[in-house]
């Protein structure tokens, strides 16, 4: 107590003044910080842009199947957020799996018998990049590979065949990119033309991913 005592004086005559600002101090920031956090989640604050992923605006694509004539017919039913081209497996939408212990999320977009299946986004915003993550899904079973073209404005950009040769379903290790930096901010149609020298196991999935 006595070793004590000349520290609890200094404490009394110095530091003892400064608890009540350091507390309105305090409180200050964290009303900052709360005032940050509801501007950031209102929008006031302007966001940093994220990857965007067009899967999510399926609604607006265009669908359709072009056959060995060369005739593109469209599929024009659009139900529970899938774009439907006949019957079972004969649609394009959403679906996700595990692989790996890694979330695979993309658009299940099977190839058709002797045909191309085509899903077009037109009117997207262009970033930096597009990276498509590609793959065929566990269901399936060790086929032919399947042939992804991405078209810009019709214009051939990207070309990939998964498995490189017949093989098991599997995700690509790399995602598929297509590099955008010299049209970033303008608007374009992107096009994807999907098709395999035989359709057995092959559950195609992708995700195309604006860079911004």
């Amino acid at each position: 107590p006595a070793l004590a005592a000349p520290w609890q004086r200094l404490w009394r005559r110095r530091g003892a003044p400064l608890v009540r600002p350091a507390r309105w101090a305090a409180v200050g920031l964290v009303a900052l910080a709360a005032l940050w956090l509801l501007a950031k989640a209102g929008g006031v604050l302007p966001r940093a842009p994220r990857t965007r992923s067009l899967a999510h605006e399926l609604n607006t694509a265009r669908v359709a199947l072009r056959g060995a004539d060369g005739k593109e017919r469209r599929c024009r039913i659009y139900q529970m957020g899938r774009w439907i081209c006949g019957e079972g497996w004969r649609y394009v939408g959403p679906v996700a799996e595990e692989w790996n212990l890694l979330n695979r999320f993309g658009l299940w977009a099977h190839p058709p018998e002797r045909a191309t299946l085509i899903v077009e986004f037109p009117h997207q915003r262009l970033g930096r990049a597009l990276e498509v993550v590609y793959g065929i899904l566990q269901s399936g079973g060790v086929g032919e590979p399947v042939h992804l073209r991405v078209l810009l404005d019709g214009k051939p950009v990207g070309e990939v065949q998964w498995p490189r040769q017949r093989g098991p379903a599997g995700w690509a290790a790399k995602p598929l990119r297509v590099d955008t930096r010299a049209r970033r901010g303008q608007r374009a149609t992107w096009r994807f033309e999907i098709h395999t020298g035989h359709i057995g196991g092959r559950h195609f999935v992708f995700d195309p991913r604006v860079v911004p």
